[in-house]
């Protein structure tokens, strides 16, 4: 039978692999209210009022690499906030391979496996 503390792990890390599939960066123009999860992971951010806010939303599948961007209207024409926000995708689509692979090698060790890609 399977050590119940070695089921958490798995499931946490099972929990944290479906969470990185999509990566999503949001570019607002507002005042916002935002909560963290535990580990201190961006978890909600809501504005202060139920009125929509004008943003930039990038949303990067990274099964199947579909991308989509919301755009407010007011903000199309806005060059240098568009560039900023590309500039902070293009980051997280980047980035996040090397994250996954240390996450993997971790994980590897942890349980005594060695990861295949090294």
């Amino acid at each position: 039978m399977p050590d119940p503390n070695e089921d958490d792990v798995w499931e946490k890390l099972e929990k944290a692999v479906s969470e990185l599939i999509t990566v999503t960066v949001a570019t607002v123009i507002t005042q916002v209210t935002v909560t963290f999860k535990d580990e201190g992971q961006l978890d909600t951010v809501g504005g202060l009022d139920t009125q929509a806010r004008d943003a930039l939303i990038t949303n990067v599948n990274l099964i199947d690499g579909d991308l989509t961007t919301i755009i407010a209207p007011s903000l199309k024409d806005d060059d240098d906030l568009r560039t900023f926000h590309d500039g902070i995708v293009q980051k997280a689509i980047t980035v996040l391979p090397d994250n996954l692979k240390a996450l993997a090698d971790a994980v590897g060790k942890v349980f005594g496996r060695r990861s295949d890609t090294q």
